[in-house]
């Protein structure tokens, strides 16, 4: 019976590679969840915006003014810092993903390892079911020759 010597450490490969993957899944729905924040500032930007222009059409009072300046001076900050988030969450979405295949090759070269070693296995064990067939066709030569 075949048994893999290092099938240990192919099953803590295995491990390693499932935690990473939860890693990276887990860091790609945070990289989403930043990008979409940045995205709905974006929006609130350009709503902004369009409100401030259909706002000067008519008079605008100063007070209108101060406070769409300080306002869109806000959102101004609130994007530059959000994507400065995503960015950061991309390059830990990326670090995690180069983990996650360096994990995979790891595991990947046990598992070749150990087809290498089962389909060795299977040739040895074919050879000498080949010689023991051989030893029996070979008594039974020599049994019928000894009868005759």
């Amino acid at each position: 019976m075949f048994t893999f010597k290092l099938k240990a450490v192919l099953d803590y490969r295995r491990q390693i590679e499932d935690t990473c993957q939860q890693q990276f899944a887990l860091s790609k729905q945070k990289w989403e969840a930043e990008k979409q924040k940045l995205e709905q500032f974006y929006e609130a930007w350009k709503n902004c915006l369009v409100e401030w222009r259909r706002m000067q059409q008519d008079t605008v009072s100063v007070a209108a003014v101060d406070m769409y300046q300080k306002y869109m001076l806000r959102l101004r900050h609130e994007i530059t810092d959000q994507a400065e988030r995503v960015k950061k969450c991309l390059e830990d979405l990326d670090q995690k993903r180069e983990i996650l295949m360096n994990a995979r090759k790891e595991k990947k070269m046990l598992e070749n390892l150990e087809e290498s070693q089962y389909l060795l296995y299977r040739k040895e064990l074919k050879e000498k079911e080949q010689k023991f067939m051989d030893e029996v066709a070979t008594q039974r030569f020599n049994i019928k020759g000894q009868l005759q």
